[in-house]
């Protein structure tokens, strides 16, 4: 008769003992890390490049710099722009399935021609590592 009675008062004690955070971190969705890395860029040194994920804008990533987010599992889709504050839908975007657990590396490209383009185009792990001995990390870009 007492064992039931036992059991349950056990079960809520150790609820209400439980911290909050413990049980959100088991809640949150499954994240992988995107690095996006700049490491070049004459044309425009000085001016930083907007770096959107799924339209939004979610840096502002300055020369020889790196940045590192966390990101839902799942489809993205990253952009980036030489100027201004808007995601462009006409702009090629790069669009990469982010796996829970993983490190994906992007790098932004910059091509002088009439006009200054800038890309993204992701890195193997091994060179994505490599290329993070070149730049700086930059924990400001939010």
């Amino acid at each position: 008769m007492y064992m039931p009675l036992l059991g349950t008062f056990l079960v809520a004690l150790i609820a209400a003992l439980t911290p909050p955070s413990a049980v959100a971190q088991e809640a949150a969705p499954e994240q992988g890390t995107v690095y996006f890395i700049r490491r070049t860029g004459f044309a425009g040194a000085l001016d930083g490049y907007s770096i959107f994920m799924d339209g939004e804008r979610i840096c502002v990533l300055n020369n020889k710099k790196y940045s590192v987010h966390q990101v839902s599992a799942g489809k993205h889709s990253f952009n980036v722009r030489f100027n201004g504050k808007g995601d462009k839908e006409k702009k090629e975007h790069l669009e990469i399935e982010i796996e829970p657990g993983r490190e994906h590396y992007i790098t932004l490209e910059q091509r002088a021609g009439l006009t200054t383009t800038v890309t993204m185009q992701e890195l193997a792990a091994s060179t994505g590592k490599r290329a993070l001995e070149d730049v700086t990390r930059d924990d400001s870009c939010r």
